[in-house]
């Protein structure tokens, strides 16, 4: 049986070589949901996607950065 804490780690590696990756597919999901709801729901929308990208860097081992806006939640 595979040790977790093995597990674990190999998960923490894999997040921390794509974590740009991830928190990208993170930006283009909350512009595709923001498409699709209202100006009032697009913003918990993007709370939640920084929210999310601040667990990415948790677990990549990563200082948190402040909360950057999606690229269309930039433009608008």
């Amino acid at each position: 049986m595979p040790d977790l804490g093995d597990l674990v780690d190999d998960a923490k590696k894999l997040v921390g070589g794509h974590s740009s990756e991830i928190k990208d597919g993170i930006d283009t999901v909350a512009d595709l949901v923001g498409d699709k709801v209202g100006k009032d729901t697009r913003a918990k929308v993007e709370d939640v996607a920084g929210t999310a990208k601040g667990l990415v860097d948790d677990v990549a081992g990563k200082p948190a950065k402040k909360s950057k806006k999606s690229k269309k939640a930039k433009k608008q």
